[in-house]
């Protein structure tokens, strides 16, 4: 019996699944879910600073001088623009807070899921074309540094910045 079993909310196929009145699941293609994204580069975007993520995709971004937070004192509000709709982001490294939904999230992956509504093939795919130098990684390289206005970012390798 051809079965597909769904693990925190992704869907993976034990065996190929049968064909249907429509096809194959497109999802389980070949018998097993392929993997959109190696797990080097999704620790990556995971750990990026959103308003970093929000400037490389290309969103209209102001920072809001007059916020001054109450619990974590390097939240940042940010009233953004992006795929049409205006939002107003409390943001914390990777982490971000919508103000007016309620909603919020962790990592650049949720943050465009969030943003352009998209599901997850569909970010990962954004932030592919918005960020190329971290999905070229070789697997044996310890590190990779992106240059940004103000200085550069590290991710992996030592503490110092160096690569």
């Amino acid at each position: 019996m051809d079965i597909a079993v769904g693990v925190g909310g992704f869907r993976l196929c034990k065996r190929r699944v049968a064909e249907g009145p429509v096809g194959p699941d497109p999802v389980c293609t070949g018998g097993y879910m392929s993997r959109l994204v190696d797990d080097r580069t999704l620790q990556q975007w995971r750990s990026l600073d959103a308003a970093f993520v929000l400037q490389r995709l290309g969103c209209y971004a102001k920072r809001d001088v007059s916020f001054h937070p109450i619990k974590v004192k390097k939240t940042a509000r940010y009233h953004v623009n992006a795929n049409g709709r205006d939002w107003e982001l409390l943001l914390t490294g990777p982490k971000f807070w919508d103000a007016r939904a309620d909603k919020g999230g962790g990592g650049a992956v949720d943050l465009v899921m969030y943003l352009f509504n998209l599901d997850f093939k569909h970010a990962a795919n954004m932030l592919r074309s918005a960020m190329p130098e971290l999905t070229s990684v070789s697997p044996d390289s310890s590190s990779v540094g992106i240059s940004r206005p103000g200085g550069s970012v590290s991710l992996g390798g030592d503490d110092d910045g160096t690569a």
